[in-house]
């Protein structure tokens, strides 16, 4: 089924991602990447040989229209961000939002389920003390 994925990256370490996420990026026909040359690292550490095609902040106003047409035509279609989550610092909005006004379905989940997992996170760095921090790590 052709649609948009959301697909969010590793910050820090590379193995910080989920399977869900590395299922996506091993199923679509088409990746797009804020920076190919960062991207294709991570690509590479997971075993996945697919080619990149740049999305970033310097073009994405005329290839949204470009991969909405892609989508409508078949294809599917996983948009990531250097580290973290496509769209919320990065481009990815006018994608997003060209493939919504052309009635293109766009997958969230993995989206989401990073946001809620940030969230916990944060949740729960904030109830550890910070002295407690510094005798965990050493």
């Amino acid at each position: 089924m052709s649609k948009l994925y959301i697909v969010p990256t590793p910050i820090g370490n590379l193995d910080d991602i989920t399977l869900r996420a590395v299922r996506v990026l091993r199923e679509v026909d088409l990746i797009l990447a804020e920076d190919t040359r960062t991207s294709s690292v991570l690509l590479r550490h997971l075993g996945i040989e697919k080619r990149l095609h740049a999305h970033h902040k310097f073009n994405e106003p005329a290839p949204a229209a470009v991969v909405a047409e892609t989508i409508a035509a078949g294809r599917t279609v996983a948009l990531i961000s250097d580290a973290g989550t496509p769209g919320i610092s990065d481009p990815g909005f006018l994608l997003v939002r060209t493939c919504v006004e052309q009635g293109i379905e766009v997958d969230l989940e993995a989206f989401e389920k990073e946001l809620q997992a940030q969230k916990e996170r944060s949740r729960n760095a904030a109830a550890v003390d910070t002295d407690d921090w510094k005798e965990l790590i050493h």
